[in-house]
């Protein structure tokens, strides 16, 4: 799957100067219409931020001293 240089960098974190400097140095390829292909992104720059995420969120509950309070603090209210 092709995609533009835009969406790339939007879905990977990197900027779209990065991009384009790793095509003029050689380490990632653009098609014939500009566009990168996703295997070409996964191999220069490894797996999507947004896939990141995704997982960490999914493999992990996060607790926070902050959150921890907040929920302390709004019980005492209730009350």
């Amino acid at each position: 799957m092709n995609i533009s240089v835009t969406k790339a960098a939007k879905e990977w974190g990197v900027s779209r100067t990065t991009i384009y400097q790793k095509v003029n140095d050689g380490e990632l390829s653009r098609t014939a219409d500009k566009k990168i292909d996703v295997s070409e992104m996964l191999r220069v720059f490894g797996e999507p931020i947004s896939k990141k995420r995704t997982e960490r969120s999914v493999n992990t509950v996060q607790s926070t001293p902050l959150n921890n309070q907040s929920v302390q603090y709004n019980t005492d209210i209730e009350l």
